[in-house]
């Protein structure tokens, strides 16, 4: 780390100062050389660290022989810190706000901060890095053009259960955040709600220990039940459903025999709407954007880019076909 604490202390002299504003500054998720060069230079530079953790931030700080003043901003004291944020950038300080790992509000506290620095015409800066949704994306095989982040689901086995139902049939590779003692009750519940699908357990990633197992989730259930006790915390990526259903859509082929469905509850003393198979909800949303009006090319683009599975050609045939109905 030598070289980078002499390139800090170059950086100091030279006359390269930041802008007064809120930097959202992403630092490692575990191994310390995943941190940036653009966020190390932030760091140096903030007049104010507002971190999820202090004694993490600081002993981060530390490492790169950096010693701002860090005051704590996490879930429960959030909103409580916001007014002092937005002195301080009235100011025209400079402030890095910090999780315990990876990137703020990802998950982690944040969000409600920089809503209100927008909010209150402040500059906002993303300073990107590690963040463990996307490493674990990078690294498990599944289809990445299409995905979606879930994070911790619900603690309640029941409303657990209905998330997973409300994604049950995306075409999207399901992304999630599971602690070492909930992981093996939620790839019971995957298997349930989804069945056996392909998926990847990302554990310790980016750490000594960091661990890809892949397969069918009976295999990754397996895998853990031979540990004594599973460690470390991890990302659970789970295949999204068969795109089969669209095959018929604009002439591209036969109907499936099972279509994938996408809503299937709805508010109210156990009121319920019939479910809409992907076809009909690529059509719905078709007949939308007609409604609405503009070029057939342009709508296309549009329709096709909400629906990966969906060529620009199958999306605009099935525009003219709607427009002529």
């Amino acid at each position: 780390m030598s070289w980078i604490k002499q390139w800090l202390e170059h950086l100091e002299a030279d006359d390269n100062t930041l802008e007064p504003g809120l930097y959202v500054v992403a630092t490692p998720i575990g191994n310390l050389e995943d941190i940036t060069l653009r966020a190390l230079r932030v760091l140096q530079q903030a007049d104010l660290v507002a971190a999820e953790d202090t004694r993490s931030a600081q002993n981060l700080l530390r490492t790169y022989g950096l010693h701002q003043p860090t005051i704590s901003l996490y879930r429960d004291n959030e909103e409580h810190r916001i007014p002092q944020v937005l002195q301080a950038l009235g100011g025209g300080k400079r402030i890095a706000l910090i999780s315990e790992a990876g990137t703020p509000c990802i998950s982690d506290p944040g969000y409600l901060t920089v809503k209100a620095v927008v909010e209150a015409g402040f500059t906002v800066f993303a300073i990107p890095g590690a963040s463990a949704v996307v490493a674990a994306l990078s690294a498990a095989g599944l289809p990445t053009h299409h995905f979606i982040f879930l994070g911790f689901l619900p603690q309640r086995r029941g409303k657990r259960r209905k998330v997973l139902q409300t994604y049950k049939h995306l075409p999207a590779t399901l992304v999630l955040y599971a602690s070492p003692h909930g992981v093996e009750e939620l790839l019971i519940e995957l298997r349930d709600v989804l069945g056996n699908r392909q998926a990847c357990i990302g554990r310790e990633i980016t750490k000594k220990f960091e661990e890809f197992v892949r397969g069918p989730i009976s295999s990754l259930q397996q895998h853990l039940g031979q540990q004594v006790r599973p460690r470390g915390e991890f990302v659970v990526l789970v295949e999204g459903d068969s795109l089969d259903a669209v095959n018929g859509l604009a002439g591209g082929g036969g109907e499936s025999d099972s279509p994938g469905r996408i809503g299937v509850s709805a508010s109210g003393k156990g009121a319920s709407v019939p479910a809409l198979t992907v076809k009909e909800t690529i059509e719905q949303h078709a007949r939308t954007l007609l409604a609405e009006g503009g070029r057939t090319t342009k709508l296309a683009q549009v329709l096709a880019r909400q629906y990966p599975s969906l060529s620009r050609r199958q999306a605009y045939q099935l525009l003219l076909k709607l427009s002529e109905e």
